[in-house]
């Protein structure tokens, strides 16, 4: 689950973009012209649960949006499992998730969220003996308040 910037036209979508380092940022997977070694397959898919309007501005600042955006309220799915692989599809489709320090670094934080603004609700893997495993998280507060907030739980 992820709060991303902007308002994600498609209701659903496949991001199938090989990912690699980023040359200029090594901490960063990203689908780069010239990597930083070997692209790898990488595939997400995503379904918009919310489009939520832009925020008023910080106080201060003469009632205006939030950076001029809006935001989205998505699920992600992973049908790879790439290294940082949500957060650079996300990027990589002009929508980084909110307040990720290294994907949208130049974005400031919104909806109240001090950290990325994504959260692994379910996980669903085998394990080495081939037995599905299936591990659930509850959403965490910060979630929570924003949903109630839009009016979505």
């Amino acid at each position: 689950m992820a709060f991303v910037y902007g308002k994600v036209k498609e209701n659903f979508g496949t991001i199938n973009l090989p990912l690699g380092r980023n040359k200029g940022d090594f901490r960063q997977h990203a689908a780069p012209r010239h990597p930083r070694g070997a692209m790898r397959e990488a595939e997400t898919y995503f379904e918009v649960i919310a489009r939520l309007p832009a925020v008023p501005a910080h106080a201060g600042q003469a009632g205006g949006k939030a950076d001029g955006a809006d935001f989205t309220y998505l699920k992600a799915m992973p049908k790879t499992g790439r290294t940082h692989q949500i957060r650079a599809h996300l990027k990589a489709i002009g929508h980084p998730v909110i307040c990720d320090r290294l994907y949208a670094k130049e974005k400031p934080c919104f909806l109240g969220f001090d950290r990325t603004a994504l959260h692994a609700k379910e996980i669903i893997f085998k394990n080495a003996k081939g037995k599905e495993i299936k591990v659930e998280a509850p959403l965490p507060s910060d979630f929570t308040k924003v949903l109630e907030k839009y009016g979505l739980k």
